[in-house]
């Protein structure tokens, strides 16, 4: 019985009008449907109409995101690469000669 008072609701909420407040916009809220390719209000409003939701704006916002040139990350991995040589050579050294050191205090 739970699920007719949601849907109920649910059903209610999409046909209701912008309230005082709002932008008074005519854009579909998340629930609403848009298009042609539109989901159902049923599936919409459950898990997997969140996720189609989600991958929606997922793609919106890879669309925005500033992607480095090829050139610069080249540049950038081998800059990794070289300073993680460099202190893998210097704490291997720098090991080596404490051990030796320690160890001919000791014995």
């Amino acid at each position: 019985m739970a699920k007719k008072k949601v849907r109920k609701i649910a059903a209610r909420k999409e046909g209701e009008a912008p309230q005082a407040g709002s932008s008074g916009s005519s854009a579909p809220s998340a629930g609403q449907a848009e298009g042609a390719g539109a989901v159902p209000a049923a599936v919409a409003s459950g898990p997997v109409g969140r996720l189609v939701e989600y991958l929606k704006e997922v793609k919106v916002e890879f669309g925005k995101v500033t992607w480095a040139s090829r050139k610069d990350t080249v540049g950038t991995t081998v800059a990794v690469l070289a300073i993680s040589f460099f202190f893998a050579v210097f704490l291997g050294l720098s090991d080596y000669i404490l051990s030796k050191l320690i160890g001919s205090l000791i014995y």
